[in-house]
């Protein structure tokens, strides 16, 4: 008598073919026309029929939603504006790059998609298939992809009960095992964007300027004597832009970074610290400064109930089900409200990923502010969970 994994085993050579096909054609933010065409085939092909609920989404259901829960199962399929030199035969054909895994995902959710099919009829309640557009938020707009689908209606029609997702990890954790843990797993993330205006003047007299450069330490000083040293906060700015030529003092500077916490008060509390701090050592030189918190994703918290379920039912695997120690710092926007329902997520070592700036998307959005911040992200090779 086969088991689940039995039948996964068997779908391997198929779940390899879809990830590199997936890999070699990777695209950026909702702009996912090639990636959605090439999913919604292969969803067809296994009898499913397919919406799409937003630009660069898609969406489909199993089972009968009347006979029981609706559990929801997401993966994300964008990619990163990243040249890929890796030399592998089913290496990226455009200028951007699978280099976080979201190829692995969709391929791994499509074999799923497969499995749930062929036991439709054994199924106690319903199964949606989300495959979600710009997690990793590239597109030019203040939207990101668990925006857009959450607006967009997917957590009804019927009601979802829980969303579960994973993120395959190819450096810290054992090949073969699936690790979660209770309560918050992943950071939050915002956008932090510090304008600076002083006055010019040539580096021999700087007492004849106003230096707009004195607001980056102010920053890592803030995190050191105003955040509990208990949590996690960590503010780092990767573009900062300044004058022209070394002996001449510019009249502005920008600043664009990021912030990650893991706690909404100290996610707050630092906001506020922030506006206070880059307004006062700006005047206090002569000077002037905004800074601004653009597109923000909360962080991901695990509910304890359908974990420790999860984590119980391992017996049809046989990869253990281990408790990660620690929370990452990486963000997700895994669709997410105050009334999300609770969301299971994994952290999986089985795949390793070897994985131009989208054009602007034309999603609308009940944001008032539709800024770029101007930063393309790159994801770190800890591939975290999602995105």
């Amino acid at each position: 008598m086969s088991t689940v994994i039995d039948e996964a085993k068997a779908l391997q050579e198929q779940i390899v073919r879809d990830r590199r096909w997936l890999h070699q054609h990777p695209e950026l933010g909702f702009d996912l026309d090639e990636t959605c065409a090439y999913v919604r085939g292969r969803l067809e092909e296994m009898g499913y029929e397919v919406s799409s609920p937003c630009q660069g989404a898609l969406l489909a259901q199993v089972g009968d939603p009347a006979a029981g829960p609706v559990f929801m199962l997401r993966a994300d399929m964008d990619a990163l504006p990243v040249q890929e030199a890796t030399g592998l035969d089913f290496a990226s054909t455009n200028n951007n790059m699978h280099a976080c895994g979201h190829d692995t995902h969709t391929a791994m959710l499509l074999g799923a998609a497969k499995i749930l099919k062929d036991h439709e009829a054994e199924l106690k309640g319903c199964v949606k298939l989300l495959f979600q557009p710009d997690e990793e938020g590239v597109a030019p707009v203040e939207y990101c992809g668990g925006d857009a689908v959450l607006e967009a209606g997917v957590l009804e029609n019927p009601h979802v009960d829980a969303v579960a997702a994973l993120h395959v990890q190819a450096l810290e954790f054992d090949a073969g095992a699936i690790y979660t843990r209770k309560g918050t797993i992943f950071s939050s993330i915002d956008d932090i964007d510090v304008r600076i205006t002083g006055r010019g003047a040539h580096g021999s007299t700087p007492h004849q300027g106003i230096d707009p450069c004195h607001i980056y330490q102010g920053f890592q000083n803030l995190i050191a004597r105003e955040v509990d040293p208990t949590q996690t906060c960590v503010a780092t700015f990767g573009k900062i832009e300044s004058g022209r030529a070394a002996n001449v003092i510019p009249d502005s500077a920008s600043m664009l970074g990021t912030l990650r916490t893991q706690d909404a008060g100290v996610r707050q509390g630092f906001k506020e610290h922030a506006q206070r701090m880059v307004k006062s050592i700006a005047e206090a030189f002569g000077g002037t400064a905004t800074v601004d918190f653009l597109r923000g994703v909360p962080n991901t918290y695990n509910d304890p109930a359908p974990r420790s379920s999860w984590a119980m039912r391992t017996s049809f695997s046989t990869s253990p089900c281990r408790s990660s120690k620690r929370r990452s710092p990486a963000p997700t926007t895994l669709p997410s409200s105050p009334r999300t329902p609770p969301r299971p997520t994994l952290s999986s070592a089985r795949a390793r990923c070897r994985g131009t700036r989208a054009a602007a998307c034309t999603i609308p959005t009940s944001s008032s502010t539709r800024r770029c911040s101007g930063r393309a992200p790159l994801c770190l090779p800890t591939a975290r969970f999602p995105i």
